[in-house]
């Protein structure tokens, strides 16, 4: 797998420089058969080595779905056991539909459709697509709803977001996000919030200080025990690692030639607020790694509109695009290495 994915990011690299600025019927025929190529990667995938796919088998051949999976994900669950024999059309049934989902927002919100499908490869593929099945397709309707967040489309954002959330939960986060004034930006408050988050953590401020000033008992002895089970399992947050501060950089660099990029691509400064967001929420998160992961994992799903925009910042544009897809690369073989796709 970990070959595979490298092969087909240098190639979709080399397609996003070659053609940055069309995309044509060609493309789309490239591209839909790149993502059958991808659902089909989904559905065959070796189950003893991926994370949380066992746990997706089990179920599969469950009398009943856990109670705890969210309503729409069920209903997906108990679909797959009525068309399929086996979960390998339960786990192609998921990447169907979120992987066609994904690639009509990036086809339909992209500024560089090639380098953002790049950038999709990086992480998103591999973390919800391949792994997170639930998530993946919460993320994919998060990705789309950019459009009716940008304009103010009340009606049709609560029910993107409704869907999102009863397909993972940590999509209710994206109700949130309609608050954000999607045209307006001020680049000096949004820098330093980012400062901040990392200033208060390091400074010992962090969301556990703050729970054991709260007088009620239980909150107290619930987040303890939620603590000591992350400290057995061995789950922590790095908020220092480099990959994200690469991507804090990458942040801070949009923000700063933020008037350069808004001329050409109307959805920038929503992507920095929100993008801003996943950024703060891994930091001050970060004493508890459940919430810090998922929700900046689900909302990291703009990188794959944001990166690219990188080329509206340097001269010559194809340059720009190559350090995005640079950033990209990078971010793949971290996560090649980290969801271990490296064969043993």
């Amino acid at each position: 797998m970990d070959i595979f994915l490298i092969l087909v990011y240098i190639a979709v690299s080399i397609v996003a420089i070659i053609r940055c600025q069309t995309f044509s019927r060609i493309d789309q025929l490239l591209l839909g058969g790149l993502g059958f190529l991808l659902i089909l990667s989904c559905a065959f995938k070796s189950v003893e080595e991926v994370a949380d796919a066992e746990g997706y088998v089990e179920g599969f051949y469950a009398t009943s779905v856990n109670e705890r999976i969210e309503p729409l994900s069920t209903l997906f669950f108990n679909i797959s056991k009525q068309i399929f024999d086996t979960p390998v059309g339960m786990f192609f049934f998921f990447a169907l539909v979120a992987i066609s989902i994904r690639v009509l927002g990036i086809i339909k919100n992209a500024a560089f459709i090639w380098a953002s499908v790049a950038i999709y490869l990086s992480q998103i593929f591999i973390l919800h697509d391949f792994i997170q099945i639930r998530a993946s397709i919460a993320s994919a309707i998060l990705l789309c709803s950019i459009a009716p967040l940008y304009n103010r489309n009340l009606k049709l954002f609560l029910v993107m977001g409704s869907i999102a959330t009863l397909f993972h939960y940590s999509a209710i986060i994206m109700f949130a996000f309609y608050l954000f004034n999607p045209t307006r930006i001020n680049k000096w408050i949004y820098g330093s919030v980012l400062l901040v988050c990392y200033g208060l953590v390091f400074c010992g401020l962090s969301l556990g200080y703050v729970v054991q000033f709260i007088p009620i008992p239980f909150v107290q002895h619930a987040f303890a025990a939620y603590e000591l089970t992350m400290a057995t399992a061995g789950l922590e947050i790095n908020i220092v690692s480099w990959p994200q501060i690469m991507r804090c950089c990458i942040f801070l660099f949009l923000l700063f030639y933020y008037k350069s990029i808004i001329s050409h691509y109307k959805y920038t400064t929503l992507l920095l607020k929100l993008y801003a967001v996943g950024l703060c929420s891994y930091v001050i998160f970060a004493d508890i790694p459940t919430f810090a992961n998922r929700i900046s994992e689900l909302i990291f799903v703009f990188e794959i509109l944001l990166f690219p925009l990188i080329a509206y910042a340097v001269r010559p544009r194809r340059i720009g695009l190559l350090i995005s897809l640079f950033m990209g690369f990078i971010l793949l073989l971290v996560n090649i290495y980290h969801f271990k796709l490296v064969p043993a």
